[in-house]
């Protein structure tokens, strides 16, 4: 039987993936192009590319609940590593749940940033 605290964080859990997916795009629309990728040597898809007015991308975003785990932890950083080389994006993020670290693989340096700090605005964490 499941306890009504699991019930409502994962409740919670699913609300927050879709409000950060859509804030993102409701952010963006106006000013920026929102857009899927999906890297053709690798083949591997980031859930958003940002491009500035004149079509070139400068943010590559990531949405995952959890990032703690080493596999999730890879999946949500590859693509993001492989968008950032490609397209040379300097803004690269992953929005999650509470997580908030700075990681860098191949030079490419990416943001874990809290779901509530992104929509409010904050920027992301720096050691």
């Amino acid at each position: 039987m499941i306890r009504l605290d699991e019930a409502v964080t994962e409740k919670l859990s699913e609300v927050a993936e879709r409000v950060a997916h859509g804030e993102h795009v409701r952010v963006h629309r106006n000013h920026a192009r929102v857009r899927h990728y999906l890297t053709r040597s690798k083949r591997q898809e980031v859930d958003f590319l940002v491009s500035d007015q004149h079509g070139r991308p400068i943010q590559a975003v990531q949405v995952s609940m959890d990032i703690s785990l080493p596999d999730t932890l890879r999946r949500e950083i590859e693509p993001l590593v492989t968008t950032a080389s490609y397209f040379g994006t300097r803004d690269n993020l992953v929005i999650t749940m509470n997580q908030e670290q700075r990681i860098e693989s191949d030079g490419v340096v990416v943001h874990a940033v809290p779901a509530w700090r992104w929509l409010l605005g904050g920027t992301p964490f720096a050691p």
